[in-house]
């Protein structure tokens, strides 16, 4: 069974987190909002993951840091 490809900003944010400073859809992003959006990305199941992929980078942001962080 093939795995589905991941969408094009995922490989992006993938990239970010290894330390390179990427700039998806005109929005810069850091290695550290990489990580926390990738870390709730691999906790999701497929149908999430879907759902998360389609969200503008700044939501997927805000999504994953409350979820990694709910009480700030």
């Amino acid at each position: 069974m093939t795995r589905p490809r991941d969408p094009r900003v995922i490989e992006v944010l993938r990239e970010a987190k290894r330390g390179a400073v990427c700039k998806v859809d005109g929005v810069v992003v850091d290695a550290t909002t990489a990580d926390a959006i990738l870390t709730v990305y691999g906790a999701c199941t497929p149908a999430t993951r879907a759902k998360l992929a389609a969200l503008r980078l700044d939501r997927m942001a805000t999504v994953a840091w409350r979820i990694l962080r709910p009480h700030l």
